[in-house]
């Protein structure tokens, strides 16, 4: 029996986290990240990697490869998947 790696570990982890996430989902970079910062901040995945997606911004209509950890999905107050303190 063969132990597992940390990075199958990850995959694992970033499969379950994202797997509602479909090309066409609306996502908000991090604000930490520059073109957040610029007011390049929402937009829509054109398409998914490994390790990146490729975001269609709204603002200046670029194209862009951000990391997964650099994604706030917009979904995910819908899905319970994190809490906004506003519940009751």
């Amino acid at each position: 029996m063969s132990k597992g790696t940390y990075s199958d570990a990850r995959k694992a982890k970033e499969s379950t986290r994202w797997a509602a996430i479909q090309p066409g989902t609306r996502v908000q970079l991090h604000p930490a990240t520059d073109a957040w910062m610029r007011g390049d901040r929402y937009g829509e995945i054109a398409k998914l990697g490994s390790k990146y997606a490729t975001v269609k911004m709204d603002t200046s209509g670029r194209n862009r490869r951000v990391a997964y950890d650099n994604l706030i999905y917009m979904g995910a107050v819908e899905h319970g998947l994190v809490q906004t303190g506003l519940e009751g």
